[in-house]
């Protein structure tokens, strides 16, 4: 009997280019989701007076008289990144811890907010034309009424930005979510990588935060206090967020 050779299977083998590729791809999207791949700007027409600077690959999700808001698959990193070198270049407005932002040279005023969605990010823009006028009437008695709550976060990391006046804190909640936000450097000296710290929130204004979702918190309400905690798990505070 004549026996039959049996041919070997050959194995599934990825080869090292395709390996390099992935690496630089994830490497990228890693940076990107971190710290932010900036674009150039470009032109959303309002209409026949106001063309809004903003991002790139951007898509219109919804609209209404003065407000817009955009979809897009970039991260909340590079989108913030975007949107701080537009305004950079506008006058800036501080108005009860509000921030607008004026374009004198197309004599418009915005203020946004940018939104961590499932599968896309938002970003909302608030339009006016002319200059915003602040009013600090009663503006002292307004603030000692104002709701705040506190919460805990694990700092996993710290990272300077290009704007001296912010940092990079990768937080982590218990039982919970990790994500990258910014806050104001002011609070760089009383933090230590691999502490729990609970943050104290005010509100200040009108806006309201998605609790499901920490990092449009930190966009949302005004850190007020930052303490170190040795309390862990079910124990930490975790207070609800105002309404």
């Amino acid at each position: 009997m004549s026996r039959k050779k049996i041919k070997k299977k050959k194995k599934f083998q990825i080869s090292s280019w395709v390996m390099v590729v992935l690496a630089i791809l994830f490497t990228v999207l890693m940076v990107d989701l971190l710290f932010g791949i900036s674009f150039d700007r470009t032109l959303y027409q309002v209409d026949h007076e106001i063309s809004l600077e903003i991002p790139k690959f951007m898509s219109v999700s919804s609209k209404e008289e003065g407000k817009i808001k955009f979809r897009t698959y970039r991260s909340v990193a590079a989108i913030s990144k975007d949107m701080k070198r537009i305004c950079k270049d506008y006058q800036k407005i501080s108005c009860s811890n509000i921030d607008y932002y004026q374009n004198e040279e197309k004599d418009y005023t915005i203020t946004y907010k940018i939104c961590r969605g499932l599968l896309s990010n938002y970003l909302t823009i608030d339009y006016q034309k002319g200059k915003v006028t602040c009013n600090f009437s009663n503006q002292e008695e307004n603030l000692s009424k104002n709701c705040k709550f506190t919460r805990t976060y694990y700092l996993d990391f710290i990272k300077q930005t290009s704007d001296s006046e912010k940092i990079y804190a990768t937080l982590s909640e218990y039982q919970g979510s990790t994500e990258t936000v910014e806050i104001s450097s002011i609070w760089q000296e009383v933090l230590v990588v691999g502490y729990h710290y609970e943050f104290t929130f005010e509100q200040i204004g009108e806006k309201k935060a998605n609790e499901s979702n920490f990092s449009d918190i930190f966009q949302s309400y005004v850190i007020v206090d930052i303490q170190p905690t040795s309390l862990l798990g079910l124990e930490q505070k975790q207070e609800p967020i105002c309404e």
